[in-house]
């Protein structure tokens, strides 16, 4: 018997019952043929909801492990915060290492965003083989940095769909270039506490100025990421960086 405590395992909630859960596809293929488990092991399994197992291996078969949940608890890494990142949609390698990045940093939402400026939407088959990539990218991400909530990551919306959701946060912010004065430190000096922030992040040609005029109407609230023009994948990136540490969220805990 062993304990492989350098990874985790991701097990979706309707695979875990009281006192067992599975484990199938490729998290089986890797258990059993990349770290040799056997009968016995004990190891971590993150469920994507916030909770992480101890469990021990109870029985081996072909893509499948049935294991014995030993203990269960709350992810102290979590963030307290639900960050919810509407990006604009770009070039998909661009938004393959928004996803992982953003995974890791902490955020809960990914909704690509479809604006007057950013890349057009694909054929539905095509976009639904990305969304299944992204998925597989973001349980890498979670597993690596020891998370164990799974991001969302929801289908495109247009603009217009996404300016209704402000209602939904206690905070929609607008990261645009033309902003010059306005700091995230400054609008997030809260008054309230914040359990939800919407961040929204342009093409890599900007938002056009009716998009920010009807932003603003909505309720977001533009702030500036500094004299440098970033890429649309490094400013959502650095926004979802600055707000968890500005809401104290990478501090150690």
């Amino acid at each position: 018997m062993k304990t492989i405590s350098e990874t985790s395992f991701y097990v979706p909630p309707e695979h875990i019952c009281r006192d067992s859960l599975h484990i199938t596809n490729q998290e089986a293929k890797h258990a059993h043929g990349v770290l040799r488990c056997a009968v016995g092991d004990v190891f971590t399994v993150v469920d994507g909801c916030g909770l992480e197992y101890r469990a021990s291996v109870q029985s081996i078969r072909k893509n499948r492990i049935d294991c014995k949940i030993l203990s269960s608890q709350k992810n102290p890494k979590e963030p307290t915060v639900h960050i919810t990142l509407a990006q604009a949609l770009c070039r998909f390698a661009k938004f393959d290492t928004l996803v992982e990045k953003c995974t890791e940093i902490g955020v809960g939402t990914i909704l690509p965003t479809l604006t007057q400026r950013s890349r057009p939407m694909p054929p539905k088959d095509q976009f639904q083989n990305r969304l299944r990539r992204w998925h597989k990218i973001a349980v890498a991400a979670m597993k690596q940095s020891g998370r164990s909530v799974l991001p969302r990551i929801e289908s495109a919306v247009p603009i217009d769909t996404l300016l209704a959701y402000t209602e939904n946060f206690d905070l929609s912010l607008l990261a645009w270039e033309d902003e010059q004065a306005v700091s995230l430190r400054s609008l997030l000096s809260p008054t309230h506490e914040i359990q939800s922030v919407l961040i929204f992040v342009g093409p890599e040609r900007g938002f056009s100025k009716e998009e920010v005029e009807k932003a603003r109407r909505a309720g977001f609230q533009p702030f500036s990421l500094g004299p440098r023009r970033l890429r649309t994948e490094t400013a959502g990136i650095v926004s979802v960086s600055l707000v968890m540490y500005e809401l104290c969220e990478l501090n150690p805990r």
